[in-house]
């Protein structure tokens, strides 16, 4: 068993270590743990914001198309005089810089706040996305303003923030089951994948049974929009059937297209989460980063076991969702049970 650094491999450096955790399992995953896997904090600190796998915040756009001087010109007369749109791209072009314009991120953010203040869409979710960092109360705002306005994304985003999924600190929201189940509903009946992720999530996010029908639906919609995270949990259920029938080889056919159709980002995950995809990956002899590996059903325990004892004692629950734990406990519980091939 070997000791590793939080620090050094979740937040890549830090001057003092935070914690000493042991992992027991050292497999495909450990060529990525070194990718500054950031699931359990964004930043440090008492506006740190923390997400789960699948729940961050998109950035705003990195790249402009070719503009002239001339339709620069343009856009900033129309800007200036009032229109929303144009007030929006005007900003665009300070957050990505054009031929003459420099990157201005606080141009960008005061033509954003002009365009905002008219209810333009665009400019409100980059706004809220710009100052989540320092001023997370009004990021919050401006996001439920949108939400409210119809936007899909704004939807998702309020359901991430009331479900916890996205930790704001300092924002001045509490946790409300209620009102994430209705925003990620809102969002879905507008084709929304990742709110068909989130909104399974919730419904698979405890013991309770009921929902997990309509998750596995969820779930198989999301997928279809080539959603990796629901790939990923799609093999889970029927790995231990929940909400569906226990089947293997469905198990087996959804980890399998991880890492050729669908992609796993490492850095959302946190170390328990990273032993139990360890030990499906040695459980199922794959490499959920594309490939096949030795299946090695040792490992699969060694791993399995180390997750679950991460589990006990804690204050809080390490996992980013209730189902790492419970698939871990349900396949250790028959590899022990079983005699091993």
């Amino acid at each position: 068993m070997m000791l590793v650094n939080v620090c050094d491999r979740f937040l890549g450096s830090c001057s003092a270590p935070l914690s000493l955790v042991p992992f027991a399992h050292k497999n495909v995953f450990d060529r990525v743990y070194s990718m500054n896997a950031r699931s359990l904090a964004l930043a440090i600190g008492s506006a740190a914001i923390t997400s789960v796998a699948g729940a961050a915040w998109p950035v705003t756009a990195q790249t402009q198309e070719s503009i002239s001087p001339a339709q620069i010109d343009r856009l900033a007369e129309a800007a200036a005089s009032g229109d929303p749109e144009a007030q929006y791209e005007y900003g665009r072009l300070y957050s990505v810089g054009a031929q003459g314009i420099t990157v201005d991120y606080e141009a960008a953010v005061e033509w954003y706040r002009l365009a905002a203040a008219q209810d333009h869409l665009g400019a409100t979710l980059s706004l809220s996305t710009m100052l989540l960092q320092r001023d997370p109360t009004e990021s919050i705002r401006l996001v439920l303003r949108a939400a409210e306005l119809g936007s899909s994304e704004a939807q998702w985003r309020a359901g991430q923030i009331y479900s916890r999924r996205i930790f704001v600190p300092l924002a001045g929201l509490d946790l409300n089951r209620e009102l994430a189940l209705d925003w990620f509903k809102r969002a879905v009946e507008q084709g929304h994948h990742p709110a068909e992720e989130a909104l399974a999530d919730l419904y698979t996010d405890s013991d309770e049974s009921s929902l997990y029908g309509a998750a596995l639906d969820l779930y198989l919609q999301a997928a279809d929009g080539g959603a990796g995270w629901a790939a990923l949990r799609l093999g889970m259920m029927y790995s231990i059937g929940e909400g569906v029938e226990e089947n293997e080889a469905a198990a087996f056919g959804w980890f399998s297209r991880l890492g050729s159709e669908f992609q796993l980002n490492p850095d959302r995950f946190s170390p328990a989460d990273l032993e139990v995809l360890g030990g499906l990956q040695d459980y199922y002899g794959l490499d959920f980063l594309g490939g096949d590996i030795e299946r090695d059903l040792g490992a699969a325990t060694e791993a399995f076991t180390s997750a679950v004892q991460l589990m006990e004692g804690q204050l809080f629950r390490p996992f980013v969702h209730a189902s790492f734990g419970r698939t871990a406990q349900r396949i250790l519980g028959r590899l022990q049970n079983e005699p091993t091939p």
